[in-house]
């Protein structure tokens, strides 16, 4: 199954999986609450990161391949679908 985490729009892990957990090496008790960018150190220059954002908020969705890194710091490389869930609001 696959690996399913969210995050918020400072980029901060709100939800984390079991198959995550199995993936990454990462229990959400440990990584729930940190930033995605600082502990998976997706490899991605800055530009490219400021499209993204753009992309998903203008789209509401996007697909990304991308390199992060898991808790035994080995390299992984994950194709991931983001979409954007908005509360009653409207805001993500």
């Amino acid at each position: 199954s696959d690996a399913i985490y969210s995050f918020d729009e400072n980029t901060v892990i709100r939800s984390w999986n079991k198959s995550a957990e199995k993936l990454y090496g990462w229990k959400a008790v440990e990584i729930i609450g940190n930033n995605a960018a600082n502990v998976l150190r997706t490899e991605s220059n800055p530009n490219n990161i400021r499209k993204m954002f753009t992309d998903l908020d203008e789209k509401g969705e996007m697909f990304v391949d991308a390199m992060h890194y898991t808790k035994d710091n080995s390299k992984l490389y994950i194709e991931a679908h983001i979409i954007t869930i908005k509360g009653d609001n409207s805001l993500p």
